[in-house]
């Protein structure tokens, strides 16, 4: 029997998920189409440690927080080069769960804290795991700025493959995906209009913190990645608008996507749709195969009443972002490249009361 080189099997098969296929929903409306979106940070953080010295080039140590798909490609990357993975959690969804297993990482789950938000006290087991384990690198996916500069290639990709494009459309989480793709795209010479998608409970652009019910967009607490003065414009979509829009998404293209990627859609497609004669790219940063269970599971979806929920097709405008309330379904609001500051303190200029 013929001996193959498994780790070079592993790495190929990882590689060819690293930039997206671009595709044509319509005729000015271009999905950039990730299996998983977070593997290409994942692997230009891990690659810049290794470079560095903060990381062997095998059998190191790395310890990160994730909920999410960021948790994943690190894992995709950490596995065939012989690293030891820890992440820290809150939740996993059961196919989650099952792939980071597969990969041997090593999960801890952290109940809530008193006093901290649930990233707070994610970030607290952390410290207590990398002070018992001190020679592991942590990636720090918030704040590292490898994160947001690892979204050149998909700039790069972007332009080489479409050429000039108007609005650039995607989900807001850790902040890196859509500042360093903007950012990118604008040393170019590309001055593309960037529209954020958050969603409501979160805190990313000032609006209230509350009951974030869209799992892998938002945040509780602000990430340093997140350059705000790159955004022209910001919506709130509800898990309701999420999950409906991914369902219509899947009907309509045969795109099997996770909510997140819901709420891109339902964003891009509106901006085409009153935007005619401007080319649209839409972010769309995962599948949906994690959601089968979940989103994709009519009896689980008996229980939230998510696709029974009457949902808006377009957005109304809020006057300021502490105006936002959990039941907005879909809220928009002119950024204008502003900072978090400056957008805050005009709260107080209009006569706003926070959350009333």
């Amino acid at each position: 029997m013929a001996e193959f080189d498994v780790t070079s099997v592993v790495s190929g098969g990882v590689e060819q998920h690293i930039l997206p296929p671009l595709v044509n929903l319509q005729r000015n409306l271009i999905a950039a189409n990730f299996s998983l979106m977070k593997l290409l940070p994942a692997r230009i953080v891990i690659d810049s440690a290794t470079r560095s010295g903060k990381l062997p080039p095998r059998g190191g140590i790395i310890a990160e927080s994730s909920s999410g798909t960021f948790g994943l490609g690190l894992a995709l990357i950490a596995k065939p080069r012989e690293h030891r993975l820890i992440i820290v959690t809150d939740c996993l969804d059961s196919c989650l769960e099952a792939q980071l297993s597969v990969l041997g990482v090593d999960v801890h789950f952290v109940p809530p804290r008193p006093g901290l938000n649930i990233q707070e006290a994610r970030l607290a087991r952390l410290q207590e795991l990398l002070k018992d384990n001190p020679d592991a690198f942590w990636p720090e996916q918030y704040v590292n700025p490898q994160n947001p500069a690892a979204y050149d290639h998909l700039a790069s990709h972007l332009t080489c493959s479409i050429g000039k494009f108007d609005i650039l459309v995607g989900s807001v989480g850790s902040g890196g995906s859509m500042s360093g793709t903007t950012a990118a795209l604008r040393r170019r010479g590309m001055n593309v209009r960037a529209v954020a998608v958050d969603t409501t409970g979160s805190v990313l652009f000032g609006a209230p913190n509350g009951n974030r019910k869209l799992g892998g967009l938002g945040s509780g607490m602000p990430m340093g990645n997140l350059d705000h003065t790159q955004f022209d414009e910001v919506h709130w979509v509800s898990a309701a608008v999420a999950h409906q829009t991914a369902y219509a998404l899947y009907k309509e293209s045969g795109l099997f996507k996770g909510p997140t990627s819901g709420a891109a859609h339902a964003v891009g497609e509106w901006l085409s749709r009153t935007n005619p004669d401007k080319c649209v790219v839409t972010i769309l940063p995962d599948d949906g195969y994690r959601y089968v269970d979940t989103v994709y599971s009519s009896d689980w979806q008996k229980g939230t009443g998510f696709l029974s929920e009457s949902i808006p097709d377009e957005p109304t405008t809020v006057l300021h972002p502490s105006l936002i309330r959990d039941d907005d379904h879909w809220v928009k609001f002119s950024w204008h490249r502003k900072n978090i500051t400056d957008v805050s303190a005009e709260a107080s200029c209009l006569g706003v009361q926070h959350g009333e």
